[in-house]
């Protein structure tokens, strides 16, 4: 229904719950048209590159189609930063709080490292801007690299060795 609209805009859906009772939800339909950037310049081939993104909206004005858009890549940004903090964190199972929140903060230094390595060594500066290059260095990649030498450094014992009491 909203894949053959060609601008963006608001429209209200109906739908019906489990108990048969309808229910209305704004919808924003933001077209965005790749490799253009007014839709009047597209040409029929720029035209295959449309995209339509659709957001239901609970709770706030209608605002600009695009000012949805931005908002919700911000949280996607935020959801996104969060699970790669997660990707960090030492696992504990300590009850102590101030370990815990050191955890923590160790696991936003090592996220934040990862993003400035990404913006000054890794990204490549054109005269369009900056282009990042994520694919060069994952941050699964870089966890397994301080691993690695964490264990070089400190030594890692991988055989556990028992002591047998001999019998009374």
């Amino acid at each position: 229904m909203f894949q053959s609209w060609r601008r963006s805009g608001w429209a209200d859906y109906s739908l019906l719950s489990r108990k048969k009772k309808r229910v209305n939800v704004s919808l924003c339909v933001k077209v965005v048209y790749r490799g253009c950037t007014k839709r009047r310049q597209a040409t029929r081939e720029k035209r295959k590159g449309r995209k339509v993104l659709l957001y239901a909206v609970w709770g706030l004005p209608r605002r600009c189609p695009e000012w949805v858009r931005q908002t919700y890549r911000r949280r996607f940004g935020i959801e996104s930063s969060y699970r790669q903090t997660n990707q960090c964190r030492i696992r504990t199972t300590t009850k102590c709080p101030v370990r815990r929140l050191l955890f923590v903060g160790i696991a936003l230094l090592l996220r934040n490292v990862w993003v400035w390595l990404h913006l000054e060594v890794l990204a490549q500066r054109t005269a369009a801007g900056i282009r990042y290059c994520l694919e060069r260095l994952r941050l699964r990649a870089m966890l397994g690299w301080l691993q690695r030498l964490l264990e070089d450094l400190f030594g890692v014992e991988d055989q556990i060795v028992l002591q047998m009491q001999s019998p009374l």
